[in-house]
């Protein structure tokens, strides 16, 4: 993990940046803008459900739909390995956290709302999405829990069945008696409910 030090600016304070002007003229160029002759588009087809299980039944419409090039599923790629990080992640206790791989393409389950469980190339991205709707697959929806703050209830439906909890992992920071006391002592306290969104910051 890569720490950026600003040593006049703090957290929250601007930044300059030179690349704005050239955008908000006209003049930028995106990478859409580089359509060299030949070029295919790929479009990810992604599960709609936050949990589910599913059975691809049929990709031959998508394969034989004009302009397509390729349709992969997880039964094409079972030759790759999943996604995996090699940040290891100390628990406060000392053991390290369970790394929980990605696969590149799901098989028979998604676990949520985006998993990718198919690709499609083809001449354009329209005719890829096109082609995508194509593909017939079979869901059943299972339980799942969409509130961060309740995702480490008890008896709430689990990420990883295999797991105790939903929790990732965790990291401790300073000195939790001392802060606990300095709170205790405090003439007033405030209380502030942040909803954030569901990434790692």
């Amino acid at each position: 993990m890569n720490e950026i030090a600003h040593a006049k600016f703090g957290m929250g304070a601007p930044l300059l940046r030179k690349e704005d002007n050239a955008f908000i003229t006209g003049r930028g160029r995106y990478t859409d803008d580089f359509q060299p002759d030949g070029q295919l588009f790929g479009y990810v087809l992604r599960s709609p459900h936050a949990h589910a299980s599913f059975k691809i039944m049929d990709v031959e419409a998508a394969r034989a739909h004009p302009g397509v090039h390729l349709v992969l599923t997880a039964a094409d790629l079972t030759h790759l390995k999943p996604l995996s990080t090699q940040i290891p992640t100390k628990q406060p206790d000392g053991s390290m956290a369970v790394k929980r791989d990605i696969p590149v393409l799901c098989a028979d389950i998604v676990r949520h709302v985006g998993d990718a469980v198919a690709f499609v190339v083809a001449d354009s991205v329209e005719i890829a999405r096109d082609a995508s709707e194509l593909i017939e697959i079979e869901w059943e929806a299972r339980p799942a829990v969409v509130e961060t703050d309740k995702a480490l209830d008890p008896n709430v439906p689990l990420v990883h069945p295999e797991a105790s909890d939903n929790q990732a992992f965790r990291i401790e920071f300073g000195d939790r008696a001392a802060t606990d006391e300095i709170f205790a002592g405090a003439a007033r306290v405030s209380e502030l409910r942040i909803v954030n969104s569901r990434l790692v910051c």
